[in-house]
């Protein structure tokens, strides 16, 4: 049954987080995979919290290298850096799934949200989450090997139990190179873990063993 604004409201209590003014203002979106949420560099509109499904953040650097930042599930909340310092988006978000989320038209409340108290003190917490998860996923390309990052990364993004992602991107996003990735992919079919089904894609094959060598350390990974 598809679920309203009011029913995520009350699974999330966002009633606790939000003044009822704000709470009146939020409007439900579905996204679909592959969509981008928030478009790096351009004007935040829209002040997001992802309530269904799962994303992806990554940087863009200034030549272009896509690096992954963290991976988002519910309850997640989407540009509040860039509300509290008036700027412009910092990562790109794009959907891994179909998305849900409750958005919150600036236009409208962007000076109220800076006074709202409820709102300040879930920030606050937010901010201290994401540091810390954020400090752990940039010590990950020194601390694991590719087999680890690339195990986990495929748990986070696979649909369905297919990846059939840019293999360039992917490089860049876990940090190892484009040769690295290919051959760590070719492992992973020889040891049954993955079965290439065309060009550019495969399907997982043992999620069980693939779970185990990823060790979640790109976090929030279901079974």
């Amino acid at each position: 049954m598809e679920k309203t604004a009011a029913a995520y409201i009350r699974k999330y209590r966002l009633d606790q987080i939000l003044e009822e003014r704000h709470v009146s203002m939020l409007e439900l979106k579905t996204w679909k995979r592959r969509d981008i949420l928030l478009h790096a560099g351009t004007e935040l509109h829209h002040l997001l919290f992802l309530v269904e499904g799962k994303a992806k953040t990554s940087y863009i650097s200034a030549n272009g290298q896509t690096v992954l930042h963290s991976f988002l599930y519910p309850l997640s909340i989407l540009g509040e850096v860039e509300l509290w310092k008036q700027m412009p988006v910092l990562n790109e978000v794009t959907a891994l799934s179909e998305v849900i989320t409750l958005q919150l038209p600036l236009v409208r409340c962007e000076q109220s949200l800076r006074q709202d108290v409820r709102f300040l003190q879930y920030l606050v917490s937010e901010l201290s989450e994401k540091l810390k998860n954020s400090n752990r996923n940039a010590s990950i390309s020194l601390s694991y090997p590719v087999e680890n990052r690339l195990a986990s990364y495929l748990m986070a993004v696979c649909e369905r139990d297919v990846f059939q992602e840019d293999h360039g991107e992917v490089s860049s996003m876990i940090g190892c190179s484009y040769r690295q990735l290919q051959r760590c992919l070719s492992q992973f079919c020889e040891q049954g873990l993955l079965c290439k089904c065309e060009k550019g894609v495969y399907r997982i094959n043992n999620r069980k063993q693939l779970q185990t060598l990823g060790q979640d350390i790109y976090g929030g990974i279901t079974s």
